[in-house]
C-alpha cells in the first residue's frame, strides 16, 4: 500500500480492526495520527498511541472519545501544551483529571478544563484562582 492509500484506510471507520493495529505503528506520521483519529481504533491502539513520539498523534488521541481513562491520565501530564488542553476538552475526561488541569501553566487548557461538561465546582474555582495568580 502506498502511503496516500493508507491514509484513506487509516480514516475509514469500516477500516477492520486487525488493519488499524498494524497502522497505528506505521513509519508515516500522518497515517498514525489519522488511525488515532478513527472512532472505531482499538483501545490497544489508542494506548500504544498514546505515547508515540510526536505530539500531533498524542493530540489525536487525547480527542478520541473512546480514549481510555489509563491514557488520558498519562496524556494530562504530557510536556505539550496542545496535548493537554485537547485532554481538557475531551468529553469523558473526569473531573479529578479536569480539576488537576484547572491549574496547568497553559491558559487554554486551564479554560478548557473550566468549561468541561464534566468540571466540577471545585475545578472551575481553581481554575479562576490559578487565573488571578497568573496575572497579579
Amino acid at each position: 500500500m502506498n502511503t496516500q492509500q493508507k491514509l484513506e484506510v487509516a480514516e475509514n471507520p469500516n477500516t477492520p480492526v486487525s488493519v488499524l493495529e498494524s497502522l497505528a505503528t506505521d513509519e508515516y506520521l500522518v497515517v498514525r495520527w489519522r488511525v488515532a483519529e478513527n472512532p472505531n481504533t482499538p483501545v490497544s491502539s489508542l494506548k500504544t498511541l498514546a505515547t508515540d513520539e510526536d505530539c500531533r498523534v498524542r493530540w489525536r488521541v487525547a480527542e478520541n472519545p473512546n480514549t481510555p481513562l489509563s491514557s488520558l491520565e498519562i496524556l494530562t501530564t504530557d510536556v505539550d501544551s496542545n496535548v493537554r488542553w485537547t485532554v481538557a476538552m475531551n468529553p469523558n475526561t473526569p473531573a479529578n483529571l479536569l480539576e488537576t488541569l484547572a491549574t496547568d501553566k497553559h491558559h487554554w487548557t486551564r479554560y478548557n478544563a473550566a468549561m468541561n461538561p464534566n468540571t466540577t465546582e471545585i475545578a472551575k474555582r481553581l481554575y479562576l484562582m490559578t487565573e488571578n495568580e497568573m496575572y497579579k
